[in-house]
């Protein structure tokens, strides 16, 4: 191939095209990577804190409350097998 067939304008055009595919398949890719982390943000609204949940204490006056957060606790294993565990209820902690 000489220099004058690696500049005619059929050359130069075909990189311009797949530059502009290659451009195109990207900006769609990070706008369904974009979408796909909205949707995944969306799912978990509500889920911040889970096993727990708000409490309101009452305060000095009765117009007055304390809010807090109950934190469930799982229950405490305190024997027997892995098959058949004995386990022991744990108390809500308020934070």
């Amino acid at each position: 191939m000489s220099n004058t067939e690696l500049f005619t304008p059929e050359s130069q055009t075909a990189p311009t095209q797949a530059t502009s595919n290659l451009v195109e398949s990207s900006i769609s890719l990070r706008r369904a990577q974009r979408q796909a982390a909205r949707d995944f943000i969306a799912q978990l609204q509500g889920e911040a804190y889970p096993n727990s949940k708000r409490l309101y204490l009452p305060g000095s006056r009765p117009d007055i409350q304390v809010a807090m957060r109950q934190i469930m606790l799982a229950d405490t294993v305190v024997g027997g097998t892995p098959e058949a565990p004995i386990t022991e209820p744990n108390e809500a902690v308020p934070v």
